[in-house]
């Protein structure tokens, strides 16, 4: 918990800031009444009428002036990386030098939602040691990743990423779909769970109605 910052694809909730909001240890009790969870983002938690402040708590920060490699390094296990099977990424626009970009070479992940004037995320943020170890933080739900060596930045999309954007130091992986059936007549056509979820929309066009 004080090694680490709050890295959820979206900025606010109820108001309250969290993404890239340090994290709290709330002396090891649960942070609020409304949850038993032990850790929380700053500002969900010090000053929050909404929540009970507790006893004792301690926030994450870097007052002592390490690197994020310096504190990569002192949590136990972090170095140990199981990758992705070998073809479960593929390298958008060759990879090398390239940020991830969703729709267009103009969209960056982020956008607006609700009425708060919130911010909404396509993405997550995840410190990583290795490219393999963020492409190993890619689960189900994942499309593709990006990460920076230089800062062990790691990006999890959630979105699907279909262009990419030069940039020195970073890297762009999308997941292979190859396991999953072209399907001619596209996935509306579909009425099989198993398989729809063992299927990608194979149509030249689409006609929108």
């Amino acid at each position: 918990c004080l090694n680490s910052r709050d890295g959820r694809f979206f900025d606010l909730l109820h108001g309250r800031r969290i993404r890239g909001q340090p994290c709290v240890w709330c002396g090891g009790k649960a942070c609020s009444e409304h949850s038993e969870n032990k850790c929380e983002p700053y500002q969900w938690v010090v000053g929050n009428p909404l929540v009970k402040q507790p006893s004792a708590w301690q926030a994450a920060n870097c007052l002592d002036r390490r690197s994020v490699h310096q504190t990569m390094a002192a949590i136990p296990g972090r170095g140990a990386v199981v990758g992705p099977p070998p073809g479960t990424f593929r390298p958008v626009d060759g990879g090398e030098g390239r940020a991830c970009r969703g729709a267009s070479t103009f969209d960056d992940g982020t956008g607006m939602i609700g009425f708060g004037g919130g911010q909404q995320w396509e993405y997550s943020i995840y410190t990583a040691a290795s490219l393999e170890q963020c492409q190993s933080f890619c689960k189900t739900s994942c499309v593709g990743v990006e990460f920076r060596a230089a800062d062990l930045y790691c990006e999890i999309w959630w979105d699907l990423v279909t262009s990419s954007s030069p940039k020195e130091g970073y890297q762009c992986f999308t997941k292979d779909m190859e396991c999953l059936t072209w399907r001619s007549h596209g996935c509306s056509a579909i009425t099989d769970k198993k398989k729809c979820l063992s299927s990608k929309d194979g149509r030249q066009t689409v006609e929108s109605k």
